[in-house]
């Protein structure tokens, strides 16, 4: 998040034009600036979240028509994907589908995905498609996992703000 801090209309329009996200007008006052706080306090927390590895454990299967699966251990998850352990190392760009079980949830997440990078034991895999329903659990999860890892004023502000 960029801020600028004007004096002027003309600065104003001069900041957002020059790609500023927040436009401060002076004088500044607690009252003037906590709006925009606000605002990009939900937003750098968005941001967080998409780009957020959580550190997990558990059991997955990759498969691939007319092969055998193959089984790993989900070690981190994104909203992009996820990066797993292996016996076996598969060629970047290989598509295969991911089937896991996200911690607290009953049901089997199952998403088609490309092998984005390789490392002895090791591989990224990069979600090609969720359907709606996958998509929003994993944010959801994830957004509950972000939260947790917050520190608690941090929390405490956000779950407030998410509230008005």
């Amino acid at each position: 998040m960029i801020f600028a801090i004007t004096d002027s209309d003309a600065e104003t329009a001069v900041a957002f034009k020059e790609g500023f996200n927040f436009v401060l007008r002076r004088p500044l006052s607690a009252s003037s600036v906590a709006p925009s706080l606000r605002a990009a306090c939900g937003l750098v927390l968005r941001e967080q979240r998409r780009y957020f590895r959580c550190p997990v454990e558990i059991p997955a299967t990759l498969s691939r028509p007319g092969t055998e699966e193959l089984c790993g251990r989900v070690v981190n998850i994104s909203e992009g994907g996820v990066a797993m352990t292996a016996c076996l190392s598969l060629k970047i760009g290989v598509e295969v589908q991911v089937q896991f079980t996200l911690p607290g949830f009953e049901s089997k997440f199952a998403a088609q995905s490309s092998v984005c990078w390789c490392k002895k034991g090791y591989m990224g895999l990069r979600f090609i498609s969720l359907s709606v329903q996958l998509k929003a659990k994993l944010q959801e999860w994830l957004s509950r996992r972000v939260e947790h890892g917050l520190p608690e004023s941090v929390a405490d502000k956000f779950r407030t703000l998410k509230l008005r």
